[in-house]
């Protein structure tokens, strides 16, 4: 998806990219909602049909990827130009070896000094501290199933309805707000109030899921939380606004390192929370919710102080 990312920031323009990556979310929800609903049923029929199926899409898929044109701007900055021959100068005969290593160290900083500002570095937490918190969402059908009494089968509807809600999200509702009630705003102050408003959605989703007590409050309360979905979206169109174009697959690599780090360090953090929650009672299995909840709340105190 990196690549992907790149080459639409490439071929966008700062007014119409939030709409272009809307319809990549969209598209990426519905190929997980279809998934989900084809692979249940053949899986009771035999479960190496999906593997096979799903196989056989990945390769059309790949097919379909060495077809991509080249998208990236061939006219290198004179800066760029700069740090190259700058970098290619040899070291000098007396130098030592501590003024090497510095050296050495300083030109693998130096392309990305860039994100040393604040606005970046506060949207690098942001959007670690999501993706670390968004870890809660994985234990929702066992969460339901052990706070409701549900079968499995049961409690995995909740994981499609929250895919199902999500489609209607980025096909209509994020663009009407976008472009209908924040439209006096710039492209860069608009992704961020939906990046705010998609974590209040979060914070209430959480909550509600956490102290849900019976099970007619769950189906609302994921509906909800699922209408904090795009704030990895708007977050991918809020950044390239933030640098300069030729910037912008390094900064693009740099969130898919810090995406990657908050999903294994969040899968392996609520995985200890959820078990320990469970030993303490089933009435006790929502406080994964609540952290997620906290850990939302102070995302969003972050965004309220991120200036564009």
């Amino acid at each position: 998806m990196l690549v992907v990312w790149t080459m639409l920031a490439d071929l966008s323009t700062d007014d119409n990219r939030a709409a272009l990556f809307f319809r990549v979310g969209l598209a990426s929800q519905i190929a997980s909602f279809l998934a989900s609903a084809i692979s249940s049923p053949l899986m009771a029929l035999n479960p190496w049909i999906p593997l096979f199926l799903g196989s056989g899409v990945a390769l059309a898929g790949l097919g379909c990827v060495f077809s991509l044109p080249e998208t990236m701007n061939k006219v290198k900055s004179p800066e760029a130009e700069q740090m190259y021959s700058d970098d290619d100068e040899p070291p000098g005969p007396s130098e030592s070896a501590y003024n090497l290593v510095s050296r050495k160290i300083e030109r693998l900083i130096q392309p990305y000094s860039f994100l040393f500002t604040r606005p970046l570095l506060m949207l690098l937490l942001s959007f670690f501290t999501v993706q670390f918190a968004r870890n809660a969402l994985s234990f929702l059908t066992l969460y339901a199933s052990t706070r409701f009494g549900w079968s499995i089968a049961q409690a995995h509807l909740l994981s499609s309805l929250y895919l199902a809600v999500t489609i209607p999200l980025f096909l209509f509702i994020l663009p009407l707000v976008s472009s209908k009630l924040l439209h006096s705003l710039s492209a860069s102050r608009r992704d961020l109030q939906i990046a705010r408003l998609s974590i209040i959605a979060y914070i209430m989703g959480s909550l509600a899921l956490g102290l849900s007590s019976s099970a007619s409050l769950v189906i609302p309360s994921v509906c909800v939380y699922a209408f904090g979905a795009g704030f990895p979206i708007v977050i991918r169109s809020l950044i390239p606004n933030l640098v300069k174009r030729d910037e912008t697959a390094k900064l693009y690599s740099v969130f898919e390192i810090v995406q990657a780090a908050g999903d294994i360090l969040g899968g392996l953090c609520f995985t200890k929370a959820f078990s320990s929650s469970f030993s303490l009672g089933k009435e006790e299995s929502g406080l994964v919710w609540l952290l997620s909840s906290l850990l939302y709340g102070l995302v969003e105190l972050v965004l309220m102080l991120v200036h564009v």
